[in-house]
């Protein structure tokens, strides 16, 4: 049985694969290879969406109020003197 050469995609255009920002013709390129069941662009694939979809609910933290309150203050205690 004869072993089949397969080429794989650099992290970074799995990336912008997962961002949708690869141009139609490439993106439906990289998605014959998914569906050729390549285990490790699968992988990368699925760590790259991990990643957006983290970044995606850090964008819309939005930390307690008392907490920003308190951080603000300590940095105003803690301010440096001009000219010092």
């Amino acid at each position: 049985m004869k072993r089949r050469i397969m080429k794989h995609y650099a992290l970074e255009e799995w990336a912008d694969f997962v961002r949708e920002v690869v141009e139609p013709i490439q993106r439906a390129a990289m998605q014959r290879h998914l569906y050729e069941d390549c285990k490790w662009c699968l992988r990368a694939v699925a760590v790259w969406q991990s990643v957006l979809d983290i970044s995606r609910q850090e964008a819309n933290y939005q930390p307690p109020e008392s907490a920003a309150r308190s951080t603000k203050a300590y940095y105003g205690v803690y301010r440096p003197q001009v000219g010092h």
